[in-house]
């Protein structure tokens, strides 16, 4: 999840690294909102079965700007259930 964010709060150094998946152009200053979400999503599907209570609360973004998204998505992460599968 902190790969993500920063890939999308550094869009450009991804794009320059070779990243073809974009979340946030910096050229319109827009959110692909449904590219972040699913991402969210995947990645919180490929770790349910270690972290079982895993649900990432994607309504709680904000996409008003970069550093609201900022805040918002580390909050979300902050709130995540981490509970481990014994």
């Amino acid at each position: 999840l902190f790969h993500l964010f920063f890939q999308i709060i550094e869009a450009d150094y991804f794009k320059n690294l070779g990243f073809s998946q974009v979340y946030y152009d910096t050229s319109t200053e827009q959110f692909l909102q449904k590219n972040i979400k699913r991402a969210i999503k995947d990645i919180a599907e490929k770790n349910r079965e270690k972290y079982f209570r895993l649900q990432p609360n994607v309504n709680s973004l904000n996409f008003s700007n970069l550093p609201a998204f900022a805040k918002s998505y580390l909050l979300m992460i902050r709130d995540l259930d981490m509970t481990k599968r014994d």
